[in-house]
């Protein structure tokens, strides 16, 4: 996953695309966000998803607690 470090941690587009969408946002918007293409930044989504890090409803992502705990230092 392009937004996961082997370790664990988040990448640096891992961590724009969970805070675009700490209140929300489509695809689009964080594709915008992160400086990728749409089809990457769907790529990202999926992986961020499927960590349990961010979750979709229709075609809005928005991050999970856990997604939010990540992104604290």
């Amino acid at each position: 996953m392009p937004c996961l470090k082997p370790d664990g941690t988040l990448s640096p587009i891992g961590v724009r695309a969970l805070k675009r969408a700490q209140k929300g946002a489509t695809a689009e918007e964080i594709a915008g966000a992160i400086g990728l293409p749409l089809f990457r930044a769907r790529s990202a989504i999926r992986g961020l998803v499927k960590a349990g890090l961010m979750q979709q409803d229709g075609e809005v992502c928005l991050a999970t607690s856990i997604g939010l705990a990540k992104l604290q230092p």
